[in-house]
């Protein structure tokens, strides 16, 4: 851009700045649109102005011409320059213009609605709910025919119209309130002879407090109420209720005739035949009921308590008790505890003197025999007490014929006995002198004894004959182990044993020197000659290796094959043939004894085998005849050759 260009540039926004300036500020035109619908609806109220009342019509005219009428409007319309205050002010007038004016059809219906209160009949009701009514229906008329009310107050008065007939307060009838008023003044200026005198004084305080003693919520005392003509029924009710309970407070004295009557039999009644602190408790107890009777204010609730206290104090009466069983146990435990003491045993009399002290001795129970007051139920059970100690006493056993059988039982010979035997028998015989000599024998004690005393010669057990048992022993001198089996002659050797012990023994029974005899002579019948080989066949052969074995007292704990490929020997003892051969079965015994038994397994030869051996050489024949009679298998037969002429 040259610079020719720019100045000229320069120059025209220059001028255009100084125009601007120049230039006086234009305002935007005011909004007019809420004006123009007012100014159009207050021109259609002017050109139908029948729906409306006549005064509210004038008065609309009266205000509308007050603001300039519609040439003022439409000028304020028609200027282009006029502050929108102006208008929005000019709107809002125009608006209450149209808010006060009154219809012809809400003002008849309200008015109807106040004109049918206006005429109601209220003279049932109190002069100054009236006055208060007629003062609002006054206000309400002042509304109703102001032309500037508008239809929304003139309908809003329909609610107050209603409201006001709230002002109105019954006229009360004052026939119930005229009627207590003469009852209370009545029983006020009586005597009060009918009512209990509490109850009187605080009624007559109660009746004076009419005249006196506003009411709460009222502004009127009770008989200012029942005097005032124009009292309303709350008032007259209220005044009423104060009457009502000021009446509640009377009493009325009741009968105590029937009190009385029970009373004076009560007092009449005898009591000679009751304990003297019973009688006390039930003189008391009347006395109580007397005061009831003298007092004036006793109420009916008094006198029924009294009466059921009346029935009840007969049961404070406590008979006087019958001591008469009392005092015969008493003198029972006394010649127990010192004269007759001996005729007890002395454990149980010990029993006794401590149950004795314990429920205080002859001394206390004389006491309670000679109390007047004491009940029949501590007489009992103190008579339980000596009864039961009474009880714990045993008397003595009569021992003469213990006494004569122990002596019979003295006299026996004890010679022929075994020691052991003998000391038991003079162990019994200890004890039957104890029981004799003993302070503490009681029958029962004393006839058992003698019991046991006509049996205990049965204790004693006579020496054991042991010749034939000796001369079995001897019997077994000629007897070498080595003729027979391991297990049999073994058997016979630990009884054997243990026989020395037993024969030294003087205190064995003649049963167990018979049951050892019969043991040796069973160990000696058990004997077995050694054994020769057991042949058992191979793979099919089995046999029961218990038979040979003597087990005696003892038992098996295991068998064992010294070779298994031969022969093989079960958990129950029976050899299985596995292969031919010769090898040992050892059976071993819990008590150390085993018993060793040699087998041979053969084998069954066929007769290809016989002609395989008859076709070796002449040095291996009797070999082969050897296993030929073992019934081992053919190439076995055939293998056992080979190496046999190899060597």
């Amino acid at each position: 851009m040259n610079r020719r260009f720019k100045f000229i540039l320069y120059m025209i926004l220059t001028g255009l700045l100084s125009l601007f300036f120049s230039i006086p500020s234009i305002s935007a035109e005011a909004i007019k649109t809420d004006l123009i619908i007012q100014r159009d609806e207050i021109q259609s109220i002017l050109s139908d102005t029948n729906p409306y009342m006549p005064n509210s019509i004038d008065a609309f005219n009266t205000d509308l011409s007050a603001i300039g009428g519609i040439a003022y409007i439409d000028s304020v319309i028609a200027d282009s320059l006029v502050d929108q205050t102006i208008v929005d002010q000019l709107t809002e007038d125009l608006q209450t213009l149209q808010d006060h004016l009154v219809t012809k059809l809400v003002h008849a219906e309200i008015n109807y609605i106040f004109q049918s209160a206006d005429a109601s009949n209220i003279s049932a009701y109190t002069l100054r709910s009236r006055s208060d009514f007629h003062a609002e229906l006054d206000r309400i008329e002042l509304i109703l025919n102001n032309p500037r009310s508008g239809d929304a107050v003139i309908n809003s008065l329909k609610t107050e119209i209603e409201l006001a007939s709230n002002l109105l307060i019954l006229l009360a009838d004052k026939t119930a309130l005229n009627s207590a008023m003469t009852q209370a003044t009545m029983v006020a200026t009586s005597d009060g002879t009918l009512y209990t005198p509490n109850s009187f004084g605080l009624y007559l305080n109660a009746f004076n407090a009419f005249d006196t003693d506003v009411l709460t919520g009222y502004s009127m005392n009770v008989n200012e109420i029942y005097e005032f003509t124009d009292a309303s029924v709350e008032e007259a009710q209220a005044a009423l209720n104060q009457i009502n309970l000021s009446m509640d407070i009377l009493v009325l004295r009741p009968d105590k005739t029937e009190l009385t009557t029970a009373y004076n039999a009560a007092s009449a009644f005898d009591l000679s035949a009751y304990t003297p602190n019973s009688i006390a408790a039930f003189e008391a107890g009347l006395d109580l009921i007397q005061a009831v009777i003298a007092n004036p204010n006793a109420l009916i609730n008094d006198l029924n308590t009294a009466l059921n206290d009346l029935e009840e104090n007969y049961n404070v009466l406590i008979e006087l008790a019958d001591v008469s069983s009392l005092e015969a146990l008493n003198t029972q435990a006394l010649l127990a505890y010192y004269e007759e003491r001996l005729l007890y045993t002395e454990n149980s009399h010990n029993l006794f003197k401590t149950a004795v002290l314990e429920y205080g001795t002859y001394l206390f129970v004389n006491t309670v025999i000679s109390n007047l007051n004491v009940t029949q139920t501590e007489v009992d059970e103190l008579a339980i007490k000596i009864q039961s100690a009474l009880n714990l006493l045993v008397e003595r056993g009569n021992v003469s014929n213990l006494r004569s059988q122990f002596e019979l039982l003295l006299l026996i010979d004890l010679t022929p006995y075994t020691p052991h035997s003998k000391s038991l028998f003079e162990s019994e015989l200890s004890r039957i002198e104890l029981i004799l000599n003993s302070s503490n024998t009681d029958q029962s004690l004393s006839n058992l004894t003698l019991q046991e005393a006509m049996i205990a010669d049965t204790i004693l057990m006579p020496i054991a004959d042991k010749q034939a048992l000796i001369n079995l022993i001897d019997s077994t001198k000629s007897y070498k182990s080595s003729d027979y089996t391991t297990t049999s002659f073994g058997y016979l050797q630990t009884i054997l044993d243990s026989i020395d012990n037993f024969l030294l023994d003087l205190n064995v029974t003649q049963n167990e020197v018979d049951q050892f005899y019969l043991r040796l002579n069973m160990a000696i019948t058990s004997l077995r000659t050694k054994l020769s080989p057991l042949i058992i066949q191979a793979q099919r052969g089995t046999l029961d290796i218990n038979q040979y074995v003597v087990i005696g007292e003892s038992w098996v704990t295991g068998y064992y094959s010294s070779d298994q490929s031969i022969v093989r020997v079960s958990p129950e003892g029976i050899a299985s043939g596995i292969d031919y051969g010769e090898t040992t079965i050892r059976v071993v015994l819990a008590n150390g004894l085993y018993e060793d038994i040699p087998i041979i397994v053969k084998a069954k030869i066929s007769t290809t085998t016989f002609i395989l051996v008859l076709s070796l050489p002449v040095i291996s024949v009797g070999i082969a005849f050897t296993l030929l009679f073992t019934n081992v298998e053919p190439a076995k037969v055939i293998n056992k050759l080979r190496k046999t002429k190899q060597l």
